[in-house]
C-alpha cells in the first residue's frame, strides 16, 4: 500500500511541553556534533558530504524490514486525545485517537535526502521538519511486516534536527506471527497500548528498533470519566506510562484530563506503555539500598474484587524488599520511578511485560507469582541494558527465568533448590532429540519463534552453565558488570562473551557456541574441585624427595570425562627436579605439568602423585607449586604448596687477594674472585689478627700503628638463598714504616719515576717549582706529568755535565737569546758543546726556541750527542713500531733504545711505540737522565 502527502499542508509542529528532557541537551549538540568530527550546518547551508537515503531498516534479521538507519533518535513528545466511540457494539471498548503529534529529536551523523520511521495504521496528516513542511509516503507490506513511513524533508538534514508527524484514526492491534497482540488493544473500559516486540509502531511513529534508544514525553488527553462498553459503572478514569507522572490537568469544563509522563531514563521504544481506564492508583514510595527513594505508582483496574485488590496491594508493599534484594545482585536499580500495572485485558494478550519501571501484568494471577520477580529483574536485563536485535532477546529473558529460580534458592532470598539443580533437571530433562534444541538463542531469525524454549528455558539453562563454567565469582561479577559497563544502551551477544572472557580469564568460544550458536542439545558442563598438597611441611634440603598428590573432586551433575589439571612447577624446577616416569595421565610441557582427570563419577573423587627431588646445588627460596583448573568448570581449595629450602654457605669462595704495598702511609685493595655471580661483598681488614674498628672498605689506609705487623682482610659474601659465607686472605709482609718525605711535595713513593725524581733533586739536576701553601709556607713541586721546555733541559744537562766556572760567551749562538736571559749561560753551553744546533733560520743565527717544549726524538738527540761514542750503526730493523729507518732522528732514538735509556711504550701487541713527536714529560726526562748516569 502506498499512501503519499500533500507537500503543500502545513501545521504547527508540536514542541515537547515544558519541562521535557531529551538525551542530549540541545544547547551543547554543536559541541558534540563538532567534537565527533560532525559539524551541524544551517539547512540552507551546503553540506560536506553528498546527502543520502536513510536505509529503511535497522539490519535485525528476526525483523529485516522495521527499524531505520541514518540517524539516531534522541528524544519522542507523543501528544495524543483518545475518545471512546459514541456507539459501542461489544464488550471491549471501541476508541479514536481524534488527533496526534509525535514530535521526534534525532541526529543524523551525515546529511539525510531521506529518511524512515516505522509507523502502522491510522492516517497520517502532514509531517513537518525542522519545522517545514517535508513530502511524505507510506511503504507498507503487511506480509513482510513493513510499514514506512518515508520523509523527505524540503532541505537535507544533518546533525540534530526534529521532524513532527501529525495523525488521526482508529487505533490498529499488531498481529505478531505467533498471534500474540500488541500495539493498540481495546479493554472493557478503554485501551492500552504495548509494543514487543514491534507493536508499538502501531502506537506512534519512530525507530523502531531496540538499538535506537531515547527518552519520552507522553502527553495523552482522554476523557474524566469512562465506563464500561455497555454505558455502566461510570467513573473516574487514568493514563499510566512510563517514568515519572509530571501532571494530571482537567480541562475547564472538568470533562477531559490531560495527563503527562515522563521518561528521562534511556528507553527502547518496545518497552513503552500507554494504559487508559478506570484504575485504583497506589501511591507509594521505595526506599532504595543507595539511599534513595523513589515514587511508585501502581495501577490495577477497578472493576477488580476487593480480593483480588488486596492480593496487588500486599505485592506492591513487597516491592521494596525485592527491589532491594535484587540490587544486591545487579546493582542499583536504574530506574527513577517503579510500580505495576494490572489491567484486565482481551485473551490475545496472554502475556506480562517488561514495560519500563512499572511492568504490565495480564491477571492478578501473574503479578502475585514468580512472573512479577521476573518482570523486575528485566528492568536490569532488558531495559536498563538492551538488545541491539531481536535477536539477542535470550540475554534478558535467560537471565529473567534464571533471576526468580535464584531469588527463591537458598542461595538467593528463599529456601528452594539450587539453581543448579533446577536448571540440570530442566537441561537433563529433555532428550537431544527433542524440537526444543533445534533453535540457537543466538543464531535465531524466525519471529513466529521468538518466544520459544531457546528464549527463555535454554537461555536460563545458559546462564546456570555459564556461572559453573567460569565459577560463582566471575559470574556475578559478569552479572553486575553487565549493568555497570553498559547501563542505558544496547549492546550485543558477542559484548557479553568478551565480558565473561575478561571477568573469567577463560577462552569462551567453543562453550559459547555449543550453548548459544549451534542447533542441537548443548553439553551441560562438568565441575570440579581440585587440590595440591605434599608429603613435607618442614624446611627441605638438597638431595629430598617431595611427593604432591593432585585431587579432583566431581561436584558437578555429570560424570568428568575432559577435564584437565595444570600445575605450574616453575619454581620447583628452579631448584628440583621432576622424577620421571610421570605416572599415567600427567605430562610435563615446559614449567607445566598437566594431568588429565580420569573418568569419575559424580560424587567421586581421583587422585594422582608426582615427585620432585631437591637439586644438589639448591640454596634457600622456596618451592611452590600451584594448581589451576585449566578447563572449563573447575574450582581450586588449597591449590597452592611452598617450601623453604634449606640455605648453604656459597660455594666456591675463594681466599680474598690484597694488593698494595704493606707500608704506613700506603693504600692496599681488597679483591675477591670466583665467587659465584651476583654475590655481594662486605669487608674487615686486620693488622696482627686484630680487626680495625671501621675498617670496613674494600681499601685500607695502613696506619703508622701497624708497623712491624701483617694485615689480613676477611671478606663476607652474601646471596639471596645462601648463608653468609667468610674467607680471608693470606696475610701481607710485616708493614714497613713509611719512607722519608721526598724533596718534592707532589712526588711520593708510589709516584711513577720517583726514585729517578729524587735522584734528580739528589744530584742537584732539579731544585723543583716553587710553591706557596695557604698558611705562606714554602714548598717545592716537581710536575711530573708537565712539558719540558727547551730551556728546562738546558739547565738539567748543564748542571749534569758542564764543567766548573764555565763562562758563558758575550754574543749568544742563537738569535733568540740574549745574554742575561734566564738560563742564557746553560743555553749557551749546549751549543759549545755540542749538544744544541738551533733551529735554522731564512737567515742569520739559528732560534733555540727556550719556551718551547722539546719532544721525544730532540731529546733523543741531545741524549745521544751527550752520551754516544763513536762508530754506533742503527739497525736495519727498529726497535719501535712507530719509528722507521730513514726517520728524522732514527739512528738517536735507536741509541737510545740499545742503550737501555728507553723501553718505549708498550703495545697492546708488537713492537712498543716511541712516540717521537709527542712531548717530553718532567718525570720521563728524570728516567732518561737516571738510566744514562747509572
Amino acid at each position: 500500500m502506498i499512501e503519499t502527502s500533500n507537500p503543500k499542508d502545513t501545521m504547527t509542529p508540536t514542541r515537547p511541553p515544558n519541562g521535557a528532557r531529551p538525551r542530549r541537551h540541545l544547547s551543547i549538540a554543536a559541541t558534540l556534533a563538532l567534537a565527533a568530527g560532525m559539524l551541524v550546518l544551517p539547512a540552507q547551508a551546503a553540506f560536506a558530504a553528498e546527502p543520502i537515503d536513510g536505509a529503511p531498516t535497522a539490519g535485525d534479521t528476526v525483523f529485516p524490514n522495521v527499524g531505520n538507519s541514518g540517524y539516531d533518535a534522541l528524544d519522542y513528545a507523543v501528544a495524543i486525545a483518545w475518545s471512546p466511540d459514541t456507539v459501542q457494539s461489544d464488550g471491549l471498548v471501541s476508541g479514536t485517537i481524534e488527533s496526534a503529534t509525535t514530535t521526534m529529536t534525532a541526529n543524523a551523523s551525515q546529511p539525510l535526502r531521506s529518511f524512515t520511521l516505522d509507523f502502522e495504521g491510522m492516517e497520517v496528516d502532514s509531517v513537518t521538519v525542522n519545522g517545514e513542511p517535508a513530502n511524505w509516503v507510506r511503504d507498507v507490506d503487511a506480509a513482510a511486516i513493513k510499514y514506512k513511513l518515508v520523509v523527505t524533508p524540503a532541505t537535507p538534514v544533518s546533525g540534530e534536527f526534529t521532524t513532527t508527524i501529525s495523525y488521526h484514526g482508529v487505533p490498529v492491534t499488531h498481529i505478531d506471527a505467533d498471534g500474540s497482540a500488541e500495539g493498540w488493544s481495546r479493554t472493557s473500559d478503554g485501551a492500552i497500548l504495548l509494543g514487543q516486540p514491534v507493536g508499538m509502531m502501531a502506537g506512534f511513529p519512530h525507530n523502531n528498533t531496540p538499538a535506537d534508544k531515547a527518552t519520552y514525553t507522553f502527553t495523552v488527553d482522554i476523557p474524566s470519566q469512562l465506563s464500561a462498553a455497555n454505558g455502566t459503572g461510570l467513573s473516574d478514569a487514568a493514563v499510566v506510562s512510563n517514568g515519572e507522572l509530571v501532571s494530571r490537568t482537567p480541562s475547564e469544563d472538568a470533562t477531559r484530563t490531560t495527563w503527562i509522563w515522563r521518561q528521562n531514563q534511556q528507553m527502547a521504544s518496545e518497552l513503552a506503555v500507554i494504559g487508559i481506564g478506570r484504575y485504583d492508583i497506589i501511591e507509594t514510595q521505595l526506599a532504595l539500598s543507595d539511599g534513595r527513594v523513589i515514587p511508585s505508582w501502581s495501577f490495577m483496574d477497578s472493576t477488580l474484587s476487593a480480593a483480588n485488590k488486596t492480593t496487588i496491594t500486599n505485592r506492591v508493599n513487597q516491592l521494596e524488599t525485592i527491589t532491594r534484594n535484587l540490587e544486591s545482585v545487579y546493582g542499583p536499580y536504574p530506574g527513577n520511578s517503579t510500580g505495576v500495572i494490572v489491567d484486565t485485558v482481551p485473551a490475545e494478550i496472554n502475556y506480562a511485560l517488561e514495560t519500563q519501571d512499572r511492568s504490565f501484568f495480564p491477571s492478578v494471577n501473574s503479578v502475585n507469582g514468580n512472573t512479577l520477580i521476573h518482570e523486575l529483574v528485566h528492568q536490569w536485563y532488558g531495559d536498563h541494558v538492551s538488545p541491539t536485535t531481536w535477536t539477542d532477546i535470550w540475554i534478558g529473558e535467560g537471565m529473567a527465568t534464571w533471576g526468580p529460580t535464584h531469588y527463591n534458592s537458598a542461595a538467593g532470598f528463599g529456601s528452594g533448590s539450587s539453581t543448579e539443580q533446577t536448571y540440570f533437571n530442566s537441561w537433563n530433562s529433555v532428550p537431544a532429540t527433542s524440537v526444543n534444541w533445534s533453535i540457537p538463542p543466538g543464531a535465531q531469525t524466525d519471529s513466529a519463534a521468538l518466544y520459544g524454549y531457546q528464549t527463555y528455558t535454554r537461555s536460563a539453562q545458559f546462564w546456570e552453565a555459564l556461572k559453573i563454567a567460569i565459577g560463582d565469582e566471575a559470574f556475578f561479577g559478569v552479572v553486575r558488570q553487565w549493568q555497570d559497563r553498559f547501563g542505558g544502551t544496547s549492546v550485543s551477544g558477542s559484548e557479553l562473551k568478551a565480558l565473561a572472557e575478561e571477568l573469567s580469564g577463560r577462552d569462551l568460544t567453543a562453550f559459547w557456541e555449543d550453548w548459544i550458536l549451534t542447533p542441537g542439545k548443548p553439553d551441560w558442563p562438568e565441575k570440579l574441585t581440585a587440590s595440591l598438597a605434599s608429603d613435607r611441611s618442614d624446611a627441605v634440603g638438597r638431595g629430598d624427595r617431595v611427593e604432591y598428590t593432585l585431587s579432583a573432586e566431581n561436584t558437578g551433575r555429570i560424570p568428568l570425562a575432559s577435564s584437565v589439571v595444570t600445575v605450574d612447577v616453575s619454581s620447583v624446577l628452579a631448584r628440583a627436579a621432576i622424577e620421571e616416569p610421570l605416572a599415567e595421565g600427567l605430562t610435563l610441557d615446559g614449567t607445566t605439568l598437566s594431568w588429565a582427570v580420569p573418568a569419575t563419577a559424580t560424587g567421586a573423587s581421583s587422585t594422582v602423585a608426582f615427585a620432585a627431588v631437591v637439586d644438589d646445588a639448591a640454596s634457600g627460596g622456596t618451592l611452590e607449586a600451584q594448581a589451576t583448573v585449566a578447563t572449563l568448570g573447575g574450582t581450586c581449595v588449597s591449590c597452592g604448596t611452598s617450601l623453604e629450602v634449606t640455605e648453604y654457605e656459597l660455594s666456591p669462595a675463594p681466599k680474598p687477594t690484597v694488593s698494595g704495598p704493606a707500608r704506613a702511609g700506603e693504600t692496599l685493595t681488597a679483591q675477591a674472585a670466583g665467587w659465584p655471580e651476583g654475590t655481594t661483598f662486605a669487608y674487615q681488614w686486620s693488622v696482627g689478627g686484630k680487626p680495625v674498628d671501621g675498617a670496613t672498605a674494600q681499601t685500607f689506609a695502613v696506619p703508622e700503628t701497624a708497623v712491624g705487623s701483617p694485615v689480613t682482610v676477611t671478606v663476607t659474601g652474601t646471596k639471596a638463598g645462601y648463608l653468609p659465607t667468610k674467607a680471608t686472605s693470606d696475610p701481607t709482609a710485616p708493614v714497613a714504616p713509611a719512607p722519608k718525605p721526598g724533596p718534592f711535595r707532589d712526588v711520593t713513593p708510589s709516584t711513577k719515576f720517583s726514585k729517578e725524581i729524587n735522584w734528580m733533586a739528589e744530584a742537584g739536576l732539579a731544585t723543583g717549582i716553587r710553591k706557596t701553601d695557604a698558611n705562606g709556607a714554602v714548598y717545592f713541586d716537581y710536575e711530573p706529568k708537565t712539558a719540558v721546555t727547551r730551556e728546562a733541559v738546558a739547565a738539567f744537562l748543564f748542571r749534569l755535565e758542564a764543567p766548573r766556572g764555565y763562562t758563558a760567551p758575550k754574543v749568544s749562538p742563537f738569535a733568540d737569546v740574549r745574554p742575561g736571559d734566564k738560563f742564557y749561560r746553560e743555553i749557551a753551553w749546549m751549543h759549545e758543546a755540542g749538544l744544541a744546533r738551533g733551529i735554522k733560520q731564512p737567515a742569520g743565527k739559528p732560534d733555540y726556541a727556550p719556551k718551547a717544549t722539546i719532544t721525544r726524538e730532540a731529546m733523543a738527540a741531545f741524549m745521544y750527542r751527550k752520551d754516544a761514542r763513536g762508530g754506533f750503526v742503527a739497525p736495519k730493523s727498529s726497535p719501535f713500531a712507530d719509528v722507521r729507518p730513514g726517520d728524522r732522528f732514527y739512528r738517536e732514538i735507536a741509541w737510545m733504545y740499545d742503550s737501555g735509556l728507553s723501553t718505549g711504550i708498550k703495545q697492546a701487541s708488537g713492537k712498543p711505540a716511541y712516540a717521537p713527536k709527542a712531548n717530553m714529560s718532567r718525570e720521563a726526562m728524570a728516567a732518561f737522565l737516571y738510566r744514562a748516569e747509572h
